[in-house]
């Protein structure tokens, strides 16, 4: 059984150097090796043989400032994994020839990562989760799960506080079995369903005759089972694992959750029991990825065992 690989992207900012550092301090834990991955322009071949002079040397010398560029971040690439490499944990470099958020998915496909950790802005100081901002689309893309490192909470020894969002579906429990993955052996994992519950006066009505019981009561009874059951199987040796079900709507409820209790992970799905991972990362995940205090794991493929 191969080593977990955890992909780092890299753009040399303190962020993706925070992001590095937690990735070593997660592959230490789970015994990985981390790859740290820069995405360089690609340096194409002139499209157009036959160019004006004036424009054929103005061409000339952007790609010779590409290329100058490209050295140097690869000496910076060298040197950032020299700097972090320890006895305890393999780091190796990857360059790659593209764009971000394509090079980083594929790379992560081909290296079969089953982590890639990102930080939360990069070289312009635009937040990365800002809307059609390369981050985003590398979350989209990018088919193993992705963690947004933010503030200065590490992994080693694994996360203490951590809060995992669930809609029950197998992205979610990818989610949950993540966290626990990560989570220290003392650690505190809170899962919680957020529901909104608002019908017609007319239909409540209605419901609640054919039911005969008050229908908030009844949805949360069900919940609570089905909340239990959900974490059931995982509990024993280890995380301690509570859950509760929430009358509020997923968004601001988890953000607002977040920002009352002192969470240093949150692990969520990249998409609920609708199955469109985009329109469901726009509403929830991203959302979630842009405004929560802590780091934010957002889990892709759906659970087949034991991580990773």
């Amino acid at each position: 059984m191969k080593s977990p690989r955890i992909l780092v992207g890299v753009d040399f900012s303190p962020e993706s150097e925070l992001a590095a550092r937690q990735a070593i301090d997660i592959a230490r834990r789970v015994g990985g090796e981390v790859f740290l991955a820069h995405v360089h322009a690609p340096l194409e071949p002139t499209p157009f043989p036959d160019l004006p002079e004036a424009s054929a040397r103005a061409l000339e010398h952007y790609r010779s400032y590409l290329e100058e560029q490209v050295g140097q971040d690869r000496v910076r690439l060298d040197q950032m994994r020299h700097r972090l490499t320890s006895a305890d944990v393999p780091v190796l470099e990857a360059a790659i020839d593209g764009f971000p958020e394509t090079g980083l998915a594929m790379a992560a496909r081909e290296l079969e990562a089953d982590l890639m950790v990102v930080g939360t802005h990069g070289r312009g100081g635009l937040r990365w989760f800002d809307l059609g901002s390369v981050s985003q689309r590398v979350i989209r893309l990018c088919e193993s799960d992705v963690m947004v490192a933010r503030g200065e909470a590490a992994a080693r020894g694994g996360f203490d506080r951590i809060f995992v969002a669930t809609d029950f579906s197998a992205t979610s429990e990818r989610a949950l079995q993540r966290a626990r993955w990560l989570a220290s052996p003392s650690a505190l994992i809170d899962v919680a369903h957020f529901y909104q519950h608002a019908p017609r006066a007319e239909l409540y009505g209605a419901v609640r005759s054919a039911i005969g019981a008050d229908l908030d009561q009844t949805i949360m009874r069900d919940l609570q089972a089905a909340g239990q059951s959900f974490i059931g199987e995982r509990r024993g040796d280890g995380p301690t694992i509570r859950f509760y079900a929430v009358a509020e709507p997923p968004i601001p409820g988890i953000v607002h959750w977040l920002e009352r209790q002192p969470y240093d992970l949150v692990a969520l799905g990249s998409h609920g029991r609708r199955g469109f991972r985009r329109f469901v990362l726009g509403s929830v995940a991203e959302a979630v990825a842009r405004r929560a205090p802590c780091s934010t794991l957002v889990a892709h493929s759906a659970a087949t065992g034991d991580a990773p």
